[in-house]
C-alpha cells in the first residue's frame, strides 16, 4: 500500500534514530560515495510550510537554510555575526556606548528590529532577553549569542510573515534553529585571533559530544567558552568645548592615569568593541518509546558578562561642579576624580531555559505536545562614576537594580493527513513576565544638593541668613548675592555685579551619574497571559500548483484579541523554474517589557551631557507629557518571487513589502526642564 507524503516524513523522523545508527556502520566503507551524494542533496525547510519539508526552491516563501558545514565555516562563533555573514537580510551592528545594547545586541532581518522576528529552537519559541533597548527601535527580542555554534545541525531563516502560522512576532520572518542529535562522535575546536591593531585578543572554544541512550535515544550535548578583550580606536577627547591635551600638565597625567586604570588606554573616552566573555551549554536529548512515539527535550544554561565605558565628563560639565558643603566650604568631584571621569558600565546576563514534550503520530494524525520555561536576567553594576547629589559623601560604584524577563508555555501542534492535503491544527497558553529590580539606595537617591541652598544659607532676597553668617564666621567665602550670571544690559557687567554664581546655588543630578539606578517608584512586576489557537491547510492542489492557508486567533489580558491570516503558494512552471507568493496579516502585542521598561542615561545632543528618560507609555510621567498609550503592532505583508535551478546554479528573487501599523519606537522629542515658571 502507498503510504502518504506526510505519514512517510513522520515516520522517518520517529525513526531517525535507527537510520543514522545504520548510516554510520557503512559509513566507513562508503565515505567517497556518501560524500558525493552529499553535494546532490537539497536543502530541506521545515519552516514555512507545516506538513512534509519542502526544498528552498519548491518552498512557496522564501526560506534559506544553512548547514552545521556553513555555521563552522564562519570566522565568528558569536551566533550574531554567524547569521550577519550567511544570511544578506539579517543585520547586527556593535555599538561603542549603548548602555545594555553593550551585552545583548539588537539585530534586524529585512530591515525590522528584533522583535518582529520569532526565534524557533527545534522549532519551539525562544524566550526573550530581559533587555529592552532604550534607544530607536525599543525592540526586545531573544539574544541568540546564547546559542553555541557547536550544538546547531542546520537553522532556517524564513523571510517571509508568518504570524498566522507560528504566532505573535513573525511579522519580519522566522528564524529556526534545529538542534544537534548525535548519538556518538563530535567536535572540538579552539580558535584565536586579534585586529591588526594588536588589541582585541580573542579566543573561543567550543565542542559538541553525542551519546548513546540505549538503542532508541540520544543526548547530544554542545558547550562554548569565550573571552573578547577591548578595542580602542579613538582620539584624546578634544571638542571646542572642552580638551584634555588643552589642559595642564597635572590635570593631562591625572586624566591618562584614570583612563589606565578604568579602561587600559591613555585617552579618557574609548570607541570600540566592548570586554566581554561568556560560558554557554545546550543540550538536545531524544528516546523513541516505539516507532511511533518520542519523548524529547533540550535546554540551555548560559552566562557571560561585559563592560564598557560611557562617555567622559569633565569640569563644568554639569557633572563635575563646585557645590557649598554643610560647613560653607566648596567642594568639587574633581577631588575625587582630579582629572574627570570616564563611568565604567558591567553587565552580567544569566540566561537559561528548559522544553520537554511528547511527539508521535496515530493512524494519519500526528501530535507535539510540550511545555516549555525561559528566563534571562541582567545584573548591572556602574563604577568610576558618583551620585552628584551626594556631594563628597558619595560612593564612586553602584548596584543601579536588575532586569529579568521570564516565560512559561503550554503548546500543542496537531498534523492530520488528508491524502493530497495536510491539515494542521492547535493551541497554546502564554504567561509572560517582566521584572525591574530595585537597585540600591545610592543609585537613585536625591541628595541635599539635587535643590540650590540645601542648607539654609540665604534668604529669598539674596541676604545672608544666620546659618550663612555663622558659616562666614568659620572662613567661609559665601556670597549670597552673587545669584546670577545674566547681563540685561549687556554692558559686561553680570545683573549683581559679581561675576559668576555662588556655588551655594548649584544644582547638580540625582543617581548615579551615566546610569541612575532603579527606584521603588520604577521598580516592579509586569505580567500578562495569553493563549492563541490556529489552523493551516496546505497541498498540492495540481501536478504544478501548491497551495496553503492559516488562520490563527490570539487573545491577550492586555490587549485583546485578534485574527490575522495568511495564503501562499507556488507554481512550478517548469522543469526549471517555478513562482511562488503570499500575503498574510500580523498583530503583535508590545510585552510586558516594552510596556514596564524604565531608563535615565546619558546623551550628548549638544555635545553637553543631558539626563535622557524613557518612561512607560501608560505610566504617569509619559501621561502627563501627553504620550499615548501603547497598541498592538498590525502588519500586512506581500511576497512574490521566483526561483529556478539550472544544474549547479540554484537562483531565487523574491519582493517583499511589509505595512506595519501602530509601530512601536523607544524616541521623543520633548524637551523637559525642571525650571518652575511663575509668569508664563
Amino acid at each position: 500500500m502507498k503510504q502518504k507524503k506526510l505519514h512517510t516524513a513522520v515516520r522517518y523522523a520517529l525513526t531517525g534514530l535507527t537510520l543514522f545508527t545504520t548510516s554510520l556502520l557503512v559509513q566507513a566503507q562508503e565515505v567517497t560515495e556518501e560524500t558525493t551524494e552529499a553535494k546532490d542533496l537539497e536543502r530541506i525547510a521545515v519552516v514555512g510550510a507545516r506538513g512534509a519539508p519542502r526544498s528552498v526552491t519548491s518552498s512557496p516563501v522564501p526560506v534559506d537554510v544553512l548547514t552545521a558545514e556553513d555555521v563552522e565555516a564562519v570566522a565568528f562563533t558569536d551566533m550574531n555575526n554567524v547569521l550577519m555573514t550567511l544570511v544578506p537580510s539579517y543585520s547586527v551592528g556593535r555599538q561603542p556606548i549603548s548602555d545594555g545594547g553593550t551585552f545583548i545586541r539588537p539585530a534586524t532581518l529585512r530591515g525590522m528590529p528584533t522583535d518582529k522576528t520569532l526565534v524557533l529552537v527545534n522549532s519551539k519559541r525562544r524566550h526573550r532577553a530581559a533587555l529592552v533597548s532604550i534607544g530607536g527601535s525599543g525592540t526586545q527580542g531573544p539574544d541568540i549569542a546564547t546559542i553555541p555554534t557547536a550544538a546547531i545541525q542546520s537553522v532556517e531563516v524564513l523571510r517571509d510573515g508568518a504570524a498566522a502560522q507560528y504566532g505573535s512576532d513573525a511579522i519580519a520572518g522566522v528564524i529556526n534553529f534545529q538542534l544537534k542529535n548525535n548519538t556518538e562522535g563530535g567536535s572540538f575546536t579552539a580558535d584565536y585571533g586579534s585586529y591588526y591593531e594588536g588589541d582585541g585578543d580573542q579566543i573561543t572554544v567550543t565542542g559538541n559530544k553525542g551519546f548513546a541512550l540505549g538503542d532508541d535515544g540520544f543526548f547530544s550535548i554542545s558547550a562554548e567558552y569565550s573571552d573578547s578583550e577591548a578595542t580602542f580606536r579613538g582620539e584624546q577627547y578634544c571638542e571646542p568645548w572642552f580638551c584634555v591635551d588643552d589642559q595642564s600638565d597635572q590635570y593631562i597625567a591625572d586624566a591618562t592615569a584614570m583612563a589606565n586604570s578604568v579602561h587600559g588606554s591613555d585617552v579618557v573616552q574609548p570607541w570600540g568593541q566592548p570586554n566581554t566573555s561568556g560560558t554557554r551549554v545546550f543540550f538536545n536529548a531524544g528516546y523513541a518509546l516505539s516507532s511511533e512515539l518520542e519523548l524529547y527535550a533540550f535546554g540551555n544554561y548560559s552566562e557571560s558578562e561585559g563592560d564598557g565605558s560611557f562617555y567622559y565628563r569633565y569640569p563644568g560639565n554639569g557633572t563635575i561642579e563646585d557645590i557649598r558643603l554643610e560647613d560653607g566650604s566648596i567642594w568639587n568631584p574633581l577631588e575625587f576624580f582630579p582629572g574627570g571621569f570616564t563611568p565604567r558600565f558591567f553587565g552580567d546576563v544569566t540566561d537559561y531555559s528548559f522544553v520537554g514534550g511528547v511527539k508521535g503520530m496515530s493512524g494519519d494524525l500526528t501530535y507535539d505536545i510540550s511545555g516549555r520555561y525561559g528566563n534571562n536576567e541582567i545584573s548591572y553594576t556602574l563604577a568610576n562614576t558618583i551620585n552628584p547629589s551626594l556631594g563628597n559623601e558619595s560612593p564612586t560604584s553602584f548596584k543601579p537594580g536588575d532586569l529579568t524577563n521570564e516565560e512559561t508555555q503550554i503548546q500543542a501542534d496537531f498534523t492530520y493527513d488528508l491524502n493530497q492535503y495536510v491539515l494542521a491544527f492547535g493551541a497554546s497558553y502564554l504567561d509572560e513576565s517582566y521584572e525591574i529590580s530595585e537597585g540600591e539606595l545610592s543609585s537613585y537617591f536625591a541628595g541635599s544638593y539635587a535643590t540650590s541652598d540645601p542648607w539654609e544659607f540665604c534668604n529669598d532676597d539674596y541676604t545672608t541668613t544666620a546659618l550663612g553668617a555663622a558659616v562666614i564666621a568659620n572662613g567661609s567665602t559665601l556670597n549670597c548675592a552673587n545669584y546670577t550670571s545674566a547681563d540685561s544690559n549687556d554692558d559686561g557687567v553680570e545683573d549683581d555685579g559679581f561675576a559668576g554664581v555662588d556655588a551655594v546655588y548649584t544644582v547638580v543630578g540625582v543617581g548615579s551619574n551615566g546610569f541612575p539606578g532603579y527606584s521603588p517608584d520604577y521598580s516592579g512586576s509586569y505580567e500578562r497571559d495569553s493563549y492563541a489557537v490556529y489552523t493551516d491547510i496546505s497541498g498540492d492542489i495540481t501536478d504544478e500548483l501548491f497551495a496553503q492557508a492559516a488562520l490563527r486567533y490570539e487573545d491577550y489580558s492586555d490587549f485583546g484579541s485578534e485574527v490575522v491570516y495568511k495564503v501562499a503558494g507556488f507554481y512550478q512552471f517548469s522543469d526549471e523554474v517555478g513562482f511562488r507568493s503570499s500575503f498574510g496579516t500580523g498583530f503583535r502585542a508590545p510585552t510586558p517589557g516594552q510596556q514596564g521598561t524604565t531608563n535615565v542615561s546619558t546623551r550628548l545632543p549638544d555635545g553637553f551631557p543631558v539626563a535622557t528618560g524613557l518612561f512607560p507609555a501608560g505610566g504617569e510621567v509619559a501621561q502627563a507629557l501627553g504620550a499615548n498609550e501603547l497598541s498592538p503592532e498590525k502588519s500586512t505583508n506581500f511576497t512574490l518571487g521566483m526561483t529556478a535551478n539550472y544544474g549547479d546554479l540554484t537562483l531565487t528573487v523574491d519582493y517583499y513589502n511589509i505595512k506595519l501599523e501602530d509601530r512601536l519606537y523607544s524616541v521623543s522629542t520633548r524637551d523637559v526642564s525642571t525650571t518652575v515658571v511663575t509668569d508664563p
